[in-house]
């Protein structure tokens, strides 16, 4: 909680959340620009474009929120025929280009229409964004990659891809030549690592999978491409943010929701304990990383709620991870390799704290991140006992834990939500949910 979060009408005293200091000047602004006290719409489009940036939802009958001002910023700026001036100067062009950017980016993280279709526009977007400075420039080059992903996902082209033999996708250059092509070299590092999380963000949803609910979807190996793709974007995601100081905007977090759908997938639908226990981990880490913007930002707040629940039935299921890997590699071994059915007193080779190089290691970062995050996995003891391994009863044997979740647990939701976040087209309800914002304040 930041000592300058104070407000006069409340009191030098009263420090308020960032979430309550946004939302009480967001109000406010709201109720001004709603009067006729500004009649410069010009002046109404740059707010209106702030508050869609910044204003996010007190509650699930907010969602809308962020849309419903871009709404309105743009309502004012046809008004104007801002997409039409042939006579337009470096001011109104670098104007509209912010709005047609947050116009793809609310298109993308809330699962909505793009409002501003390029075919309305009198000149070709991309010569406006070349007249722009170079770090807005770089930023509106990789919205404009943004804008040509979201066409995958159109209705039309969805059909298409009703499995992975049919997988859509499109090839993105290397962010490098993107900056050499902006002119962006001498921009602060900070602010190309923060539009280089935008740029894997856009990575991961390059390339569109099966819509969720499907079997194909479930249960299937991804293409190599996909999985290749979307697994190093969600790292360098994780490790940009760890790296550096990532100026706080809306898709900064949008980015870690797409990193933790990734790792759940694979977490989710992997037969490998090894694979299971790597994304474990890291989809631990994108938790953490969700909840240090829980307070600023919805979708943060949300998202990371939910993992936490995850996270917690899977504490719940399985109090020491080691126990549960190696009963279920002990499984494997007994369906494989039918032997009597007595119970099975497991051994599993755990890594000594006294040899460093038998650790499992996770990248520096990562390994930090995790330790001093509040969300870790503190097992109460290293040393196992029996585990009762269940009979093989036939082929459909079931070697993760994920059966063994609570009934009140609505795991198909998880699984819809954090799979659907991975398709711009959708947009996720959260409405089946109501107690995970209270969990993340």
């Amino acid at each position: 909680m930041s000592p300058h979060f104070v407000l006069a009408n409340r009191g030098a005293d009263c420090v308020l959340s960032f979430h309550e200091f946004t939302s009480t000047l967001c109000t406010a602004a709201q109720a001004t620009l709603q009067s006729t006290v500004i009649g410069d719409r010009f002046v109404q489009i740059r707010a209106y474009l702030m508050l869609s940036l910044y204003a996010q939802p007190s509650s699930v009958d907010e969602m809308d929120l962020p849309a419903v001002l871009l709404g309105l910023a743009m309502h004012h700026t046809h008004t104007l025929g801002l997409q039409v001036r042939d006579d337009a100067d470096a001011e109104m062009i670098q104007l509209y280009c912010a709005l047609w950017a947050l116009d793809k980016l609310n298109a993308a993280i809330y699962g909505r229409p793009s409002l501003v279709q390029d075919h309305d526009m009198s000149v070709n977007i991309t010569d406006w964004i070349s007249q722009c400075p170079p770090c807005f420039r770089l930023l509106l080059m990789i919205v404009d990659w943004l804008n040509k992903v979201i066409e995958l996902y159109r209705p039309g082209p969805s059909k298409e891809a009703s499995d992975y033999e049919k997988i859509s996708s499109v090839d993105l250059p290397v962010l490098e030549k993107l900056i050499l092509e902006a002119d962006a070299l001498k921009v602060q590092p900070t602010l190309l690592a923060t539009i280089e999380i935008l740029y894997h963000a856009v990575i991961i949803v390059s390339c569109r999978l099966p819509r969720p609910g499907g079997i194909t979807t479930t249960r299937s190996i991804p293409p190599p491409s996909a999985n290749a793709r979307r697994s190093l974007a969600a790292e360098r995601i994780s490790s940009a943010i760890s790296r550096y100081s990532i100026t706080p905007i809306i898709f900064v977090p949008y980015a870690i929701s797409l990193s933790l759908s990734v790792e759940y997938r694979k977490m989710r639908h992997t037969r490998l304990p090894m694979f299971r226990a790597r994304s474990l981990a890291a989809f631990r880490y994108n938790c953490a990383l969700l909840k240090q913007y829980a307070d600023r930002f919805w979708n943060a707040r949300i998202l990371a709620g939910l993992g936490e629940s995850v996270i917690r039935e899977m504490d719940r299921v399985a109090p020491d991870g080691a126990e549960i890997e190696a009963a279920m590699m002990e499984k494997e071994k007994d369906v494989s390799e039918p032997q009597a059915h007595q119970p099975t007193q497991l051994q599993p080779h755990l890594p000594s704290q006294s040899n460093p190089q038998s650790m499992p290691t996770l990248p520096p970062l990562q390994l930090q991140g995790l330790q001093s995050s509040s969300i870790t996995n503190n097992s109460p003891s290293l040393v196992l006992g029996p585990v009762e391994l269940a009979e093989p009863d036939s082929a459909q044997f079931d070697l993760d834990i994920w059966n063994s979740f609570g009934p009140d647990f609505n795991l198909d939701a998880v699984d819809s939500a954090l799979e659907a976040n991975l398709d711009v087209a959708l947009p996720i309800k959260w409405d089946w949910m109501p107690d995970v914002v209270c969990e993340c304040r």
